[in-house]
Order: structure tokens, then C-alpha cells, then sequence
């Protein structure tokens, strides 16, 4: 190799080295002088080997390619593939026979994926002034090469313009990868706006669209005197269907339910999902006749409709509620809503499939008002510690003395007084909220009795359980729980469960009294004799103690009836090996009675009423 081709080489070296620090950009890819490839554009090959040489001898090979300008564009078109040019940079001839390099270049502007590759205009210094070419690196012409070459400029220069190169497609790369981001931002809103009204399963309108169109629903019926109708469906047994088949099946089976009712629906008219099996439907300038007209006719299309899951075919029905708009009215959205749902709430209890119209002065809708009273008291007595317990005194008849209580649960009204458990209790029972009642009172209830003195550690406790105690399975861990807290004896507690409730669900009740009754637990069926079923179930039930219904005894003294009545329970029970209770004594001569019947315990306002006091000394 020459010694000017030797200088230039040490030159490069240093250069290629220097240009790869400086390309070492977080926010670049680093360059890879390798992989990039220069186009010479010449009628003439003399100066190929020369540049060749040049890049060789810093370890740049197979780098450059030649071709002639009659086929510089067809090369050019060959190498794009995915709009990415495999040519970075590119060195034409201005003495080309066909293609000078201002004219290349504004070809390449032509294309996108070649905008970006650097020109590099070759010319004889002889015959070419450099002034007259403009060099300009922000898209034109990027540099001019005089020949003859100098050998340690060649290599610098192709750098700075292999250089350019990737700099201007990582400046692509994040212009394409910022437009990609703003589409894909823009589809997020987009979907963001849509699902704001939107229902995501069924591509109905959702709550919040319904509320908007009942505003301008209630706005325009006040102000034309036409009627509008809002209906409310709730379909029947779909939790059944959605637990045995799972929920993808259940997403599928709501989305021909939408279907079937949009079909019905006219186009005006507004069809919302509400919640997870329940739609409305709002219906404008309509009459009240119409409108149950219209529920029912698609209460009979759901019931005509069939779905198959999992080749298992299900029926559809809905219980249907109506409510009506009245011009007059100044009521909200949210109270129309309330109205449509009581309404179907209704329809659901009359056996389902069924359509009933809203009507404020029926019973059943004074009573879910009355429910909804309760439901935040209930509540709030939870959360704040608004219930108490009272005790009431068991007398043991045959002892002559009171060595066991009834814990009874009251709750605290707002001017201090106790309110008798009848209404709440029945209120939480539809509503839900039993079991958290049953879990304080079992819970208070132990805790009194572990925080008795040693000395009245023979005093026991029988507390109430209500009818759907059972229903929570984790009932026997809190009180084997309470127990191990308290160190309290489980022999001292009796859990007194209703007769109705016992049979409810027989053999459930059977197998959660076991369960109890292996803590050491006893239990006692109360109101016993109310139940025409009574004797059937009591030789399998596995109660320690019949509580007589008070029915039984409040009149007995007077009624050969009761006390005959009595005499043939007392016996059943002692042939059964089980104690019997009397409750609702109120005077001695009743007491008396009971004691020459046989009666073991006996409870009412005669023997002490309920106290804040468990066992007073």
C-alpha cells in the first residue's frame, strides 16, 4: 500500500474509533459501520478499488457497491423493502451520462424511504468550480468530493455521512414510533369516550347514558304534557345459569338477551344495560296502556327465546317492571329508576315472568320503603355499636332457682330508647344483613358469659339464632374461635333456633347442629308446637330442649285444651330425653301449672324481665 494510503488509514482507524464514542447515544442505536453500505453512482469503475481500499483497511469490507447510472434507480427500487432502503449513502458523478447528482437527488425526494439517504456529489476539481454546488446537510446535497481523492479526507467525510444516515433514520424510527404512540392514545380515548355511555358486553347504552336521557326525558314531558314509560327487567334465574356454565357463557347469553330486546325496541326508543342481568328501557310520548302492552309483548319475545350453552339449552324470562313519567311530576332520574326496580321486585315475587306496573300506595312497595328505612339504621348500629344484649331470666322449675339466661338483642334508637328485634330483624333477613347481626350477637353473647366472676361459672346462656343463622358456613369456626378466646365452657351455652327454620331446610339444620354440638354446644327448638309438622321432624333432630310455644301457655291456666296439649308435649319430650321450656308465664298460678305438668324451666315477665345485667348478684 502506499504511504499516503497508509497515513490515511491510521487517520481512519482513529476517526472510525473517535465516531463510535460519540455515537454511544442513550437515545440512538449504536452504529454499526458494518451492516451500512455505500452506492457509488459512475459510468466509470477506476475509482471504486481506491474507496474500497480506503475502507478495508479499518475493517470495513463489503461495504461498498457499485453501479452504473443507467441502473441507479432500479438498484435503488430492488433495495427497498418495507419502505427501508438498504443503500445509506450515496456518491454520484456530476459528469454522469444520465444521471447528475441534483437530478438523483430530486428523485430521491420522490420516495419517503429515500429522502433520508445522504448524497455525495463527486466532480473534478479541473473542470468543476466548488461554489457552484450547494451543500446544504439538512435534506440537499450533503458533500462534495474533489478529485483527485485525498486520501485522508475520503474516509472522515463517508463517516460523517454514514453518520448522518443513521442519525436521520433513528430521527424516522422516533417520528414513526411517536406517531404510533399519538394512534394508539388516540384509539384509548377514543374507546375511553365510548365505554363513558357505553356497556363493554353488550354495546347497549349503560347507566349513566340512561340517567342523561331520563333527565331530558322528565325536561320534555313537563314541558309538551306527554307521557314516557320506563321500563325495568330483571331476568329470571340467570345466577343459576351463570354459576353452572360460567361467566363467558353468561357474557354470551346476555348478548342475546340485548340482542332480542333491541329488536324490539324501536330505533327512538333508549335500551340500556344496567347491571349484570338487568336492562331498561325508556320509552318516550307513550301512554300507560301502551307501555304494559309493549312490556308484555317483550316478556313473551325473551320467553320465546332460546340459548344454548355448552349444548345445553336454557329458557329465558324476565320479571318486568313499569313506571310511569307524568307530566306533573318534579321527580329525579334516579327516583324513577328506584320506582321501575320496586316495581320489578314486585313482579319477581308474584312467581316471575310477569309484568307490574309501579303503584306507590300498594302494600308492597310501603313495605320496601319501610325495608329501605331500616336498611342504613341497621347499618350504622353495626358499624357504631348500636345493638345491645338483655337477659332474661330461665327459672328451673325443680330447683326453684335461676341458673340460666336468654340473651336477647336490641337495638339503640336515636332518643335512647331499645327497639324490639321484630322489625329489624325481619328487615335484615330480606335484605342480607342477618348474618352480620348473628355473628355480633353470638359474639357478645360469649363474651358476657366469659366475663363473669369464678364463682358464676355454673350461670349458662342461651342465645338466639335466626332462621338463616345456618346459612353462613363459617358460623361453627367463630364460635370454636370465641370459645378458645373466652375460656368459656362450651356446656353453658344453648342455641335456641325456631321451629320454622329447623325445617326449612332439614337435613342443612341437622348437619350444622352436629357440627355445633360437637364444640360441646347444646340446643333447644323454640316456639315448639307452632308447626303442623312438628312431631315428624323432632325424633331426628338433634335438639337438647323443647321451648313450648307461647301460645301454649299464656292461656292454659283457663284452656283444658293447652294444658292437655302441654301434658302430651312434656311427655314426648321426656321420652326423647329432652328438657322443655315454657315461656310467656306471667303469674304464679300459670308457674304452678306447669310444675304439676312436668314443664322443667319457665320464663316471662313473672319469673323477670329482660335486664342490661347478665346473673346480678
Amino acid at each position: 500500500m502506499p504511504a499516503s494510503s497508509k497515513t490515511a488509514a491510521s487517520f481512519a482507524d482513529q476517526l472510525v474509533k473517535k465516531h463510535r464514542q460519540q455515537l454511544s447515544n442513550p437515545y440512538l442505536c449504536p452504529l454499526d459501520f458494518e451492516g451500512m453500505r455505500i452506492l457509488l453512482i459512475s459510468d466509470y469503475s477506476t475509482d471504486m478499488e481506491f474507496i474500497e481500499t480506503i475502507l478495508a483497511s479499518v475493517g470495513l469490507t463489503h461495504c461498498l457497491e457499485y453501479c452504473d447510472s443507467p441502473h441507479a434507480m432500479t438498484r435503488l427500487r430492488e433495495g427497498t423493502v418495507d419502505e427501508r432502503c438498504d443503500i445509506d449513502v450515496i456518491m454520484a458523478y456530476e459528469d454522469s451520462s444520465t444521471l447528475e447528482p441534483a437530478d438523483l437527488y430530486r428523485r430521491l425526494l420522490g420516495k419517503p424511504e429515500w429522502r433520508g439517504i445522504p448524497v455525495i456529489s463527486v466532480m473534478d476539481a479541473n473542470t468543476h468550480a466548488p461554489d457552484n454546488t450547494t451543500v446544504d446537510g439538512s435534506g440537499n446535497i450533503t458533500d462534495v468530493f474533489l478529485k483527485p481523492f485525498r486520501p485522508a479526507e475520503v474516509l472522515p467525510r463517508l463517516i460523517n455521512a454514514l453518520r448522518l444516515k443513521h442519525e436521520r433514520d433513528a430521527h424516522r424510527l422516533y417520528a414513526d414510533h411517536r406517531e404510533a404512540e399519538l394512534v394508539r392514545h388516540r384509539d384509548m380515548e377514543s374507546r375511553l369516550r365510548y365505554l363513558v355511555d357505553h356497556d363493554d358486553i353488550t354495546g347497549l347504552f349503560n347507566r349513566r347514558y340512561l340517567e342523561q336521557a331520563l333527565e331530558r326525558a322528565i325536561t320534555t314531558t313537563q314541558a309538551t304534557g306527554c307521557h314516557s314509560a320506563l321500563m325495568y327487567f330483571d331476568l329470571d334465574q340467570f345466577k343459576i345459569i351463570n354459576a353452572a356454565e360460567g361467566h363467558l357463557a353468561g357474557d354470551s347469553l346476555i348478548r342475546s338477551v340485548a340482542k332480542q330486546l333491541k329488536s324490539d325496541a324501536r330505533p327512538e326508543d333508549t335500551l340500556t344495560r344496567i347491571s349484570c342481568d338487568d336492562f331498561a328501557l325508556l320509552i318516550e310520548d307513550t301512554d300507560q296502556q301502551t307501555a304494559i302492552d309493549k312490556a308484555n309483548q317483550m316478556r313473551c319475545s325473551l320467553a320465546q327465546l332460546k340459548v344454548s350453552l355448552h349444548n345445553q339449552t336454557y329458557d329465558i324470562s324476565a320479571s318486568i317492571g313499569v313506571t310511569m313519567i307524568e307530566p306533573d311530576s318534579t321527580a329525579s332520574p334516579s327516583h324513577y329508576l328506584a320506582q321501575a326496580d320496586q316495581a320489578c321486585f314486585i313482579a319477581k315475587n308474584h312467581g316471575r315472568n310477569t309484568v307490574h306496573l309501579f303503584c306507590a300506595d300498594e302494600p308492597e312497595v310501603k313495605r320496601i320503603n319501610h325495608d329501605a328505612s331500616w336498611i342504613p339504621r341497621i347499618r350504622d348500629a353495626l358499624d357504631n355499636d348500636g345493638f345491645t344484649l338483655l337477659f332474661q331470666p330461665v327459672y328451673d322449675i325443680a330447683r326453684d332457682r335461676v341458673e340460666r339466661y336468654e340473651a336477647l338483642v336490641r337495638m339503640r334508637a336515636e332518643d335512647g330508647s331499645l327497639a324490639e328485634p321484630e322489625p329489624f330483624i325481619a328487615v335484615a333477613e330480606r335484605m342480607g344483613l342477618i348474618h352480620d347481626i348473628d355473628q355480633w350477637v353470638v359474639a357478645e353473647a360469649i363474651r358476657a358469659l366469659g366475663s363473669l366472676d369464678p364463682d358464676q361459672d355454673h350461670i349458662c346462656l342461651n342465645i338466639n339464632l335466626s332462621g338463616h343463622a345456618f346459612e353462613d358456613p363459617s358460623l361453627p369456626d367463630t364460635i370454636r374461635q370465641l370459645l378458645s378466646d373466652t375460656h368459656v365452657d362450651a356446656r353453658r351455652i344453648t342455641f335456641e333456633i325456631t321451629e320454622t327454620a329447623a325445617i326449612a331446610n332439614f337435613e342443612h339444620t341437622r348437619n350444622m347442629i352436629l357440627q355445633i354440638r360437637k364444640l360441646g354446644c347444646r340446643f333447644a327448638l323454640d316456639d315448639f308446637g307452632s308447626g303442623f309438622n312438628s312431631y315428624t321432624y323432632l325424633k331426628n333432630l338433634p335438639v337438647d330442649c323443647l321451648k313450648l310455644d307461647g301460645s301454649f301457655v299464656q292461656n292454659a291456666v283457663s284452656d283444658p285444651v293447652d294444658q292437655v296439649l302441654i301434658r302430651s308435649m312434656v311427655e314426648i319430650a321426656q321420652t326423647l330425653g329432652k328438657r322443655t321450656v315454657a315461656e310467656f308465664v306471667e303469674n304464679k298460678e300459670t308457674l304452678e301449672l306447669l310444675r304439676s305438668l312436668g314443664v322443667d324451666y319457665a320464663q316471662g315477665y313473672y319469673i323477670g324481665r329482660p335486664s342490661t345485667e347478665l346473673a346480678p348478684k
